[in-house]
C-alpha cells in the first residue's frame, strides 16, 4: 500500500470513530423539545410513544441501559423491571441515530391509614384508587380499622367511607373543601431526593468544567436529546469536563443538561443554555 492509501485509511477511521465531538443528529428531531424524565413505576410503566416522539413511524427500535423488559403495544412502550439505580436512559433509534430521554424510577413510601371509631366496615376512596369505592378495604384490628398503601411522591385527596357514609380522616395532615362544599382529607408524600453538589466551575467557547462534591457513580449529559459519550464527557473525583459539540455552533439556541448520581442521591437537572455554541450561566431546574 502506498503512503496516500495509508493516510486515507487513517482519515476514514478517524472520521467514523464513535463519540466524535460533532455527534450525529437528525435534520428533523425525533423527540419533541427537551423533555422531563420518564417516571417509572415499580411494576409496570406505560409510556405513550407520542408523548415523546413527533412521528412514531420513524422509530426503528427502542433501547434502555437498565435491567428492564420492554414490549411495544401499538404506540405504547410497556416497561417492566426492578431498577437498582435512580437514573437510566431510554433511547429512540432511527437510521442509526439515537435521541434519548432519562428514566427516573419512583421510590414509593408505605403509608398507614387508621380509623379508630366504631363501625361495621370502612373503606378508603381517593386519588390513589380513582375514587373506586371497591378499591381499598380497611382491615379490622381489635377496635380500629387499618390499611397500608405504597404511594408515589405527590399530593392525594381522599375520604373514608364508614358504613356507607363518606367522612374525613380524623388523623389527616390537611384537608380542603371541594367545589360542592364537601371537606376532603389531603395527604402529601414528599420525595426524598439527595442533592449532591454540582455547579459550573469554568466555561469557555469549547469546554465546560462542572464541579462535583464527590466521585459520581453515573453521569448523564444530554445536548438537546443526544447523549454525549465518554469521548466528549470526562470526569474525576472533583470535576466533569464536557466538550461543547461543534454542531452546537450551527444552532441559534440549544441546551446541555446534566444529571449526576452518587451515594448521596441524584442531583437536580443542571441546564446550560447555548447560543451558537456559546455558554451562558447554567441553572438548576
Amino acid at each position: 500500500m502506498n503512503n496516500s492509501g495509508f493516510f486515507l485509511l487513517i482519515l476514514v477511521a478517524l472520521s467514523c470513530r464513535p463519540g466524535q465531538k460533532s455527534p450525529a443528529m437528525h435534520d428533523l428531531p425525533l423527540i419533541n423539545g427537551t423533555t422531563d424524565p420518564i417516571v417509572m413505576d415499580t411494576e409496570r410503566t406505560v409510556i405513550p410513544m407520542s408523548d415523546y416522539v413527533s412521528d412514531p413511524f420513524r422509530i426503528d427500535s427502542v433501547t434502555t441501559d437498565g435491567p428492564f423488559a420492554m414490549e411495544i403495544d401499538n404506540s405504547n412502550i410497556l416497561l417492566y423491571g426492578r431498577p437498582d439505580r435512580s437514573l437510566y436512559l431510554m433511547s429512540f433509534w432511527s437510521k442509526g441515530i439515537a435521541e434519548s430521554v432519562l428514566i427516573r424510577p419512583v421510590k414509593k413510601s408505605l403509608h398507614s391509614f387508621l380509623y379508630d371509631k366504631k363501625a361495621k366496615g370502612v373503606r378508603i376512596i381517593g386519588d390513589f384508587n380513582n375514587w373506586d369505592i371497591e378499591g381499598t378495604i380497611m382491615k379490622r384490628s381489635r377496635n380500629a380499622f387499618t390499611s397500608y398503601l405504597l404511594l408515589s411522591p405527590g399530593k392525594y385527596s381522599y375520604r373514608f367511607v364508614v358504613d356507607g357514609k363518606e367522612v374525613t380522616d380524623p388523623f389527616a395532615q390537611d384537608s380542603i373543601r371541594d367545589e360542592s362544599g364537601i371537606w376532603t382529607s389531603v395527604l402529601t408524600i414528599s420525595e426524598k431526593i439527595g442533592r449532591p453538589d454540582m455547579k459550573i466551575r469554568s466555561q469557555t467557547s469549547e469546554k465546560l468544567g462542572i464541579g462535583i462534591s464527590e466521585l459520581p457513580e453515573k453521569i448523564y449529559v444530554l445536548w438537546q436529546n443526544t447523549r454525549l459519550t465518554d469521548f466528549i464527557v470526562k470526569s474525576d473525583e472533583k470535576e466533569i469536563e464536557i466538550d461543547i459539540p461543534l454542531n452546537a455552533r450551527k444552532i441559534d439556541f440549544s441546551t446541555i443538561r446534566i444529571w449526576v448520581e452518587n451515594r448521596k442521591g441524584v442531583t437536580t437537572e443542571l441546564k446550560i443554555p447555548l447560543y451558537f455554541g456559546e455558554t451562558q450561566n447554567g441553572e438548576e431546574k
